[in-house]
């Protein structure tokens, strides 16, 4: 995957106008590689099929292939296969290895961060434009869209998939603004690869999520939509970061580890969180606590029975370990089946993993009305499993909500960037009676 110069993000999303002239090019860039239809048909043929199934993560990142492996695979000879691949390692989607073959070019955070960071200045401003000037059939199709649901299994996926792209880029069509829904088109190629990376984290109404914009984009309400397409495309990034960070090689991630342990003990991962916390500026802090902590999900044994114990009243909190200097707090909780937490938000950065069972996670904006009431916004729900991991950054724009929604019990490790001991955790907590507005599936335990 090609990179790109990084952008600054911001939580406004600028004009078009202010997007830098390289950020077009790079995104234009991807077309220039693809077969033309005057080439031979054999080879357009072959650069399709191999790029779609790099896309949908068929061929997953990282794995080596050959010539052979793929002309066997996809029944064609070796001449069409090879100039495909010349084309995709030229298009970025393929790394040549001297004499072994190919790879595929992994994912990693910083191409997350970039990708984000350009959708973060083109679609709040094409949501903006489009809002007021959607045409009825046009707003029925979103409608349509947001019924979509996934369940797992193939064709489910790629419907799922599909109703994502389609329903962002008929709202950059619908902006007016045709140079800037075509450079939309051309990088949603590499944000449905990114979709296909956390697919399995999503819930069978997703598409729920975009109701509000939908509503925003019907009224003309254009400040609401873009800041509701920047909490979608922010909900997005952080689905993608916690599927690479529970699964991802630390060469794909990019973050320096001495360490090539599979698993940590406590002590030895309570030594790694005070090197991190030594040496790393502190908007960096959660990523690289998060990075550290599925090698500490995976160690067997961890918990004594007592610390295994649950309440029947709430989630039970048992204490790990206490930092002396009040810097973080490790905690396991124990979550009987439906026990949740209030909707809240927090001054302090957190990391969340699950040692055991499943844990889902809600997410809602809190928005007022012209009229100065409280809406709250359902903005998506993430399911994270055993071995899986999450963060929270300190910003405290997002509230969430965690409970259990299995039947069994659940055991999950948290970091906490403060000393729980002294410090009043929730910033803003919010029971179900504060938020009967709510009325989505998204919301519902």
């Amino acid at each position: 995957m090609q990179r790109s110069r990084r952008a600054h993000s911001s939580s406004q999303s600028p004009n078009i106008c202010d997007t830098a002239p390289w950020v077009l090019l790079e995104i234009a860039k991807r077309s220039a590689y693809e077969p033309k239809s005057g080439q031979p048909q054999l080879s357009k043929i072959a650069f399709d099929r191999i790029k779609q199934d790099i896309i949908r993560c068929i061929l997953q990142p990282g794995k080596q292939v050959t010539e052979g492996q793929l002309a066997a695979q996809y029944a064609m000879g070796k001449a069409p296969i090879r100039a495909a691949l010349l084309g995709l390692c030229q298009a970025g989607f393929l790394r040549a290895i001297p004499r072994r073959g190919y790879v595929i070019t992994p994912v990693t955070v910083r191409d997350v961060q970039d990708i984000t960071q350009v959708r973060l200045l083109l679609e709040p401003t094409a949501a903006r434009l489009a809002a007021g000037n959607m045409a009825t059939e046009q707003l029925a199709r979103l409608n349509t869209l947001c019924q979509v649901r996934y369940t797992p299994g193939e064709r489910s996926r790629e419907a799922a998939v599909a109703a994502h792209r389609e329903l962002h880029l008929l709202l950059a069509t619908a902006s007016g603004n045709e140079k800037l829904a075509e450079l939309l088109s051309e990088l949603y190629d590499e944000v449905e690869r990114l979709i296909h990376l956390c697919i399995s984290r999503v819930i069978p109404d997703e598409m729920l999520g975009y109701r509000p914009l939908v509503e925003a984009l019907s009224t003309g309400d254009g400040e609401t939509a873009a800041r509701l397409m920047i909490e979608q495309i922010e909900l997005g990034r952080k689905r993608i970061m916690d599927a690479l960070l529970s699964t991802s090689s630390d060469g794909e991630v990019e973050i320096p580890d001495t360490s090539h342990k599979k698993e940590l003990n406590l002590q030895e991962f309570v030594e790694q969180l005070n090197q991190i916390l030594a040496g790393t500026p502190p908007a960096d802090v959660p990523l690289r606590v998060a990075r550290r902590l599925p090698r500490l999900l995976r160690t067997p044994d961890q918990l004594t029975d007592e610390q295994r114990e649950s309440s029947s009243q709430s989630y039970r909190r048992h204490v790990l370990f206490e930092d002396p200097d009040g810097r973080y707090t490790i905690e396991a909780q124990v979550w009987e089946a439906r026990q949740t937490t209030p909707v809240y938000n927090t001054r302090f950065w957190s990391v969340i993993g699950v040692y055991e069972g499943e844990l889902r996670e809600s997410c809602y904006r809190r928005l007022e009305r012209p009229d100065g009431s409280i809406r709250f916004v359902p903005n998506g729900v993430t399911h994270h499993r055993s071995g899986q991991v999450t963060y929270i950054d300190s910003g405290g724009s997002t509230l969430h909500r965690f409970d259990n929604p299995t039947a069994a019990c659940t055991i999950s490790i948290h970091v906490f960037g403060t000393d729980r001991r002294s410090s009043h955790t929730l910033t803003d907590c919010y029971l179900p009676d504060d938020f009967p507005g709510v009325t989505s599936d998204l919301a519902k335990l």
